[in-house]
């Protein structure tokens, strides 16, 4: 009967389980609306402007929204109220709500209404490009759920407005919402980054990388970032070129990171260090060493302590301020030179307009006839001699002076430059590339794919300059993993070619040693196997008795699996002890008594196999029994 209501009961289960619920449907279409939540965390992010304003590319009033055209001159002049704000803004949601969910149509994805609001708002403040970028970080990073390091990279790549890193904190939030569906305005006093939430800026150290500023979950332990688009190169003593090798990213008070934990402070900068095939740590050059003056054409300039937006801010330079540079480095969205107190943005200064003139020194003719030639930049300074016309001349800087530009020659005088022609610039010209430094790995087995990792290529100019571009399997044509021997490989960038060597060999199978031991170290069987063969044991072994004992063996001290690498396996065995058999209708003697009682005491001298042998004949009394039971109980006080 109970096995009838079993089978019932499990026949049962199985037909709900295979059952559904339901009626079976397809994946429905993604159909979402923005909460509530949302609006009201991006009216905050937002504010309330009553009138329009221009932001960067358009007119914005009301809570972040583009101002329609017939209605500008009218909100200028009066404002909009914020009535007619919020539906500028339900307008503008509902048309990114539609993408979102066309976008998630697409590409199959099953959101979460926290998620949706998430990729709502930062189309709001991005825009809908993303989407059909599909090699964009965070198009790949949403399209495969990614909730981690992925996400987070990806969303915080658009965190700029202006050249300036102003919008990390917002894509924070909007992470936060996506990942752990909390929504909090950015700019709200409790707002707070999650511990994992992780973002830093790369200072490369005279290479340079895709993206500058580098998100991530701290909680998955990533690796550092090795991603350079160049590595810095140099000249040996026979005027040879080397690549510098990485040695690390560190922190700014010198602690080098082995993964990206949650060691860096956000916003902080890591800087790479690089060395010398010595060894020596090098300081390394950011940019091209110059040696040119710019004049300030904007008003109160940001100067920094280095050449990115994200970097300290310690002072400004004012308008027609005349700076001395030394380097030129482009970083982000701008090209930055570094002059005694930071560095400035160039595009702030008229740098372009001096960039076109070609750096300095530089060849020229005089044009005019009997030129004056001063001592300073300047009328006001002592004419020491003329220069006439068709006169060459070297022009190592130039400088404002009244209402003209002057330049210094060699000599350390100066000329007006409306009578100097520059000769015609020659910028250097890439000549080719060679195989600087060769992948870490260049013999591989036979059907195994092509590894680049650590190769280097340089890119030489004609002026005696290097670039160096990390090797890609990308650039490399020619390998076949399936032929044996020496394979020529082709390297193309820039439109040059050159070449590099490896080898493809057979793999053999590795073979191990294989010793099985007895308990005592004997070894019973040893051999050598191939890698992943099975491996067979000896016949069980046996043990004799001893000691009052016998042995079962019982197996070996582990698992005997297929070969793996060398081995050692050791028997195992069960003890039992001997147990003496007496038949009671005879009764039991003092002296068996004793005789146990002194095998229990000295195993070795009494051996239990051997009572035959006692001397039965001897008197034992009821105080020796006695006395032995003392003396295993109290051995001290009762010696034997």
């Amino acid at each position: 009967m109970f096995k009838r209501w079993m089978s019932a009961f499990l026949a049962a289960v199985l037909l709900a389980v295979l059952i559904p619920a339901f009626p079976i449907q397809a994946k429905a279409a993604a159909n979402f609306t923005v909460s509530q939540q949302l609006i009201d965390v991006v009216k905050h992010m937002e504010g309330f402007s009553a009138k329009p304003y221009w932001d960067y590319a358009q007119w914005t009033v009301g809570y972040g929204t583009r101002c329609p055209d017939d209605k500008l001159e009218e909100y200028k002049k009066n404002g909009i109220s914020v009535e007619a704000a919020e539906a500028l803004l339900t307008q503008a949601m509902n048309s990114y709500q539609t993408a979102v969910n066309d976008f998630a149509n697409r590409h199959n994805l099953t959101l979460q209404q926290h998620q949706f609001d998430a990729l709502v708002s930062f189309s709001y403040n991005c825009g809908t490009a993303w989407m059909y970028e599909m090699t964009g970080y965070f198009n790949q990073a949403v399209r495969s759920g990614d909730t981690g390091s992925a996400f987070l990279y990806g969303i915080c790549l658009f965190s700029t407005a202006g050249g300036e890193y102003i919008l990390v904190n917002r894509r924070l939030c909007e992470a936060n919402m996506y990942i752990n569906g909390i929504y909090q305005a950015s700019n709200s006093s409790d707002f707070r980054v999650p511990d994992n939430f992780k973002y830093v800026f790369l200072d490369a150290g005279g290479a340079t990388v895709p993206y500058n500023i580098f998100a991530y979950d701290a909680n998955e332990g990533l690796s550092v970032p090795t991603n350079f688009k160049t590595v810095p190169v140099g000249a040996d003593e026979e005027g040879g070129l080397f690549a510098y090798a990485l040695q690390g990213w560190f922190t700014s008070n010198g602690k080098k990171l082995t993964s990206m934990d949650k060691t860096p402070a956000n916003g902080s900068v890591i800087t790479a260090r690089w060395a010398d095939p010595d060894g020596n740590v090098a300081d390394l050059p950011r940019g091209d060493k110059v040696k040119l003056q710019v004049t300030v054409t904007g008003d109160y300039v940001n100067v920094r302590t280095g050449p990115a937006t994200y970097y300290d801010k310690v002072g400004t330079a004012n308008k027609n301020e005349v700076l001395q540079l030394t380097q030129v480095l482009q970083s982000g969205s701008y090209t930055w030179g570094k002059f005694d107190k930071g560095w400035i943005a160039l595009s702030y200064t008229n740098y372009e307009q001096v960039l076109s003139q070609a750096a300095f020194p530089r060849n020229a003719t005089v044009t005019g006839t009997d030129v004056n030639v001063r001592t300073g930049p300047g009328t006001s300074f002592s004419r020491v001699g003329t220069k006439t016309k068709g006169d060459r001349i070297v022009i190592t800087q130039e400088q404002p002076g009244g209402s003209y530009i002057w330049g210094q020659m060699t000599d350390g005088n100066w000329i007006c430059m409306d009578y100097v022609r520059y000769d015609a610039v020659k910028l250097p010209a890439a000549m080719g590339i060679h195989v600087l430094k060769q992948p870490e790995k260049t013999t591989f087995y036979q059907n195994e794919a092509l590894d680049t990792t650590g190769g280097v290529v340089a890119l030489r100019y004609d002026d005696g300059s290097a670039t160096g571009i990390p090797l890609t399997t990308a650039m490399v044509s020619g390998y076949n993993a399936a032929s044996l021997g020496q394979q020529t490989l082709q390297v193309s960038y820039n439109g040059f070619t050159t070449t590099f060597t490896v080898d493809v060999v057979k793999k053999e199978i590795p073979k191990y040693t294989v010793t099985f031991k007895d308990w005592d170290g004997t070894v019973l069987q040893t051999g050598s196997y191939q890698q992943g063969t099975v491996v067979t044991p000896p016949e069980d072994p046996t043990r004799p008795a001893a000691d009052g004992y016998t042995y079962q063996f019982i197996g070996w001290d582990k698992e005997v699996v297929p070969c793996a690498g060398d081995a050692v396996y050791v028997a195992r065995y069960d003890a039992t002890m001997i147990e003496l058999s007496y038949d009671l209708t005879d009764g039991v003697t003092n002296a068996d008594v004793i005789y146990l009682l002194w095998h229990t005491l000295f195993p070795e001298n009494y051996p239990i196999d051997q009572k035959a042998d006692f001397n039965e004949d001897s008197f034992v009394d009821n105080n020796d029994v006695i006395y032995l039971l003392w003396h295993s109980l109290f051995p001290e006080n009762y010696p034997i």
